[in-house]
């Protein structure tokens, strides 16, 4: 994943899920389509967003997400 910066949040493949490794919540009026994972990265606590997290996906997605580790350097 990275810094997130080119990752399409809706459009890429990047969650730890076989089979789509998709996102499966539909896309919801928190985050644009075109949004990317870095909107979903906190870089200054080197941490997820959690309550945008959250807010933006369904339970399944969302703990998909937010057990991928963030890179910190």
């Amino acid at each position: 994943v990275g810094d997130g910066a080119s990752i399409n949040i809706w459009k890429d493949t990047w969650l730890p899920q076989p089979s789509t490794f998709m996102i499966t919540s539909p896309p919801c009026g928190v985050l644009p389509e075109s949004s990317t994972i870095s909107t979903l990265i906190d870089n200054t606590a080197g941490e997820w967003k959690h309550n945008l997290i959250n807010a933006a996906f369904l339970p399944y997605d969302a703990n998909k997400i937010l057990i991928i580790p963030i890179n910190k350097n």
